[in-house]
């Protein structure tokens, strides 16, 4: 049985990090080109219009950037060239009503810095807490799969064995209830329904229909987690053919 290699269906392979490479340079050039611009206009407009307030868009921009310190370098050039344009812009308000509105708007920009830079510091955690969880499960025995509103997203290796998958990509996407006898789908549905909900519940047997084996015994248990940062079930499984088969 020809199976995916799982390193190239987690973040940090090959064919992510030239993506990754990808993303930062595309957003890159959209955080020069829109700072050039707005400086641009802050420059030829008088004091009195507020268009460095624009800022605000290329500084968001650096939520898709992995360099976890870019909000506060790009708040830092915006700074500077908030100073610049104080100076080069015509002059028709009071000089230091516009430096009080330069000075707060550059304090509101490093406050956005910190709350750009905690988000993806929260991002950083989660991305390594998931790659940790899929090195352990590709280890384990027991099947493993992850689902929200029973549509797999990932399958450890002991689950396409059980399932009979060539691929990862033959688990992804398939409808979970596919795989219940259709006795237990009812049971199985309530139990990923009391996931979701943090109910703790106990282990439960149930009938899965596996190619070449019709159908067989598991206890199957649903435990809540987060999947790119969204609310997921882990379903854990164990085969209790073994375990029912009369000894000879």
């Amino acid at each position: 049985m020809n199976q995916s290699d799982p390193e190239t269906d987690v973040p940090g392979s090959s064919s992510g990090a030239i993506q990754q490479i990808t993303v930062n340079f595309r957003v890159l050039v959209y955080i020069i080109t829109l700072t050039a611009l707005i400086f641009y206009v802050d420059v030829i407009t008088p004091l009195g219009l507020m268009v460095w307030i624009l800022y605000f868009i290329p500084l968001i921009l650096t939520l898709y950037l992995t360099w976890r310190y870019a909000p506060f370098f790009v708040a830092g050039i915006f700074i500077i060239f908030l100073g610049t344009s104080f100076f080069l812009s015509p002059h028709d308000i009071p000089l230091l009503f516009a430096f009080i509105n330069r000075v707060f708007f550059s304090l509101v920009l490093l406050i956005t810095a910190v709350f750009i830079w905690n988000h993806k510091e929260i991002e950083v955690v989660s991305q390594k807490n998931e790659e940790r969880f899929r090195c352990l499960a590709e280890s384990s025995s027991d099947p493993m799969i992850v689902h929200i509103d029973e549509k797999v997203l990932y399958a450890n290796r002991s689950a396409l064995v059980l399932f009979g998958a060539d691929g990862r990509e033959d688990m992804v996407g398939k409808d979970l209830t596919e795989l219940v006898d259709p006795s237990d789908r009812d049971k199985v549905m309530a139990m990923t329904d009391d996931a979701m909900k943090g109910t703790p519940a106990p282990v439960r047997e149930v009938r899965l229909i596996v190619p070449g084996s019709g159908s067989i015994q598991v206890e199957m248990l649903d435990e809540k987690v987060m999947w790119d940062r969204k609310p997921a079930v882990l379903t854990i499984i164990r085969d209790l053919s073994d375990l029912n088969r009369p000894e000879k």
